[in-house]
C-alpha cells in the first residue's frame, strides 16, 4: 500500500537523456504522474555536466543508459555515490544493456518503447521508498563531519577496531569512531537490531535467520551471538507482525 502523499515534501528529480525528444516524454511522463500528488521539482540534462551539486538534494533519477558524451551508468555510479538515497531508474532503447545495469544499485529499468505503460510504476515506487524512508534518520561523525542518513539505507552495522562501519544499501560504507550503543540510542523504533556485539542488522533488509546468524536481503550474513539470540528473535518477530498490520 503507498503512503499517503504529503505535498510539503520536495522531490527533486532529474531526467538525463540526450534526444530532446525523448527528454520532452520523460518530462511529460514524469509530470503527469507525480505533479497531482507530488510536488516535485524537474532537473533536466543531456549530460553529467547538469549533475545538481551537494546542495540540492537528489531524490530520484531517470537516467538514459547510452548517452554521447557520457556513459548513464558511469553518470548512475557518481549521483549514488552523492545522493546514496537517490532513486535511479534507467531508460534505454536498445534491450542488449539490460545486464549492464546491474553494475550499479537502481529501482529498475525501462525501454523506451514501453515508457508511457511502466514509467510511471517505478516512479510511483521511487516515491513509495523515499516517503516511507522519510521519517527516520540516524546521525554520525565521519571524520568529525556530520553525516544525516536515511535509516531504510543502512543494512547493518559492524564495530571492528575501535571503528563502527555502516554498511548502506547502495553498496558503500561509512566510518565512525561513535560506538554501536551510542548511534543505537538515537533512535526511538526497534528497527535496528543488536544482534552481537559487534554487529546491528536493519529489520527492515533481514530475510530470516536462525540460531547462529541472521540472513540479509543482501545475501549477507551477520553473526548472532547467544546473548543476543532470544532478543533479536523477539524483535524480527515483532517487526514482521508490525509491518503486516501496515
Amino acid at each position: 500500500r503507498l503512503p499517503m502523499p504529503n505535498k510539503q515534501q520536495e522531490w527533486n528529480v532529474l531526467l538525463c537523456d540526450d534526444e530532446p525528444l525523448v527528454l520532452d516524454r520523460l518530462l511529460a511522463l514524469c509530470k503527469k504522474t507525480l505533479l497531482p500528488q507530488y510536488n516535485a521539482v524537474f532537473h533536466c540534462a543531456a549530460g553529467a555536466e547538469a549533475l545538481p551539486d551537494s546542495s540540492v538534494q537528489l531524490h530520484i533519477a531517470v537516467l538514459d543508459i547510452v548517452l554521447k558524451q557520457d556513459n548513464g551508468i558511469s553518470l548512475a555510479r557518481s549521483i549514488a555515490e552523492k545522493f546514496p538515497e537517490c532513486q535511479i531508474i534507467f531508460v534505454s532503447g536498445y534491450p542488449q544493456y539490460v545486464s549492464d545495469v546491474y553494475d550499479v544499485p537502481h529501482l529498475g529499468m525501462v525501454l523506451k518503447e514501453q515508457l508511457e505503460n511502466q514509467l510511471p510504476k517505478f516512479l510511483l515506487r521511487a516515491v513509495s521508498v523515499l516517503d516511507s524512508a522519510r521519517e527516520e534518520t540516524l546521525t554520525v561523525l565521519s571524520n568529525r563531519v556530520p553525516l544525516q542518513l536515511r535509516l531504510s539505507g543502512i543494512v547493518y552495522l559492524e564495530r571492528k577496531d575501535h571503528i563502527t562501519y555502516l554498511h548502506l544499501l547502495s553498496g558503500h560504507t561509512i566510518r565512525t569512531r561513535q560506538k554501536l550503543s551510542e548511534i543505537l540510542a538515537q533512535l526511538q523504533s526497534g528497527t535496528l537490531c543488536r544482534c552481537h556485539v559487534s554487529f546491528a542488522v536493519n529489520l527492515r533488509h533481514v530475510a530470516g535467520l536462525n540460531a547462529r546468524s541472521v540472513l540479509l536481503c543482501t545475501d549477507e550474513q551477520i553473526p548472532i551471538s547467544r546473548i543476543y539470540i532470544q532478543s533479536a528473535r523477539s524483535a524480527y518477530y515483532a517487526y514482521l507482525q508490525t509491518a503486516l498490520q501496515r
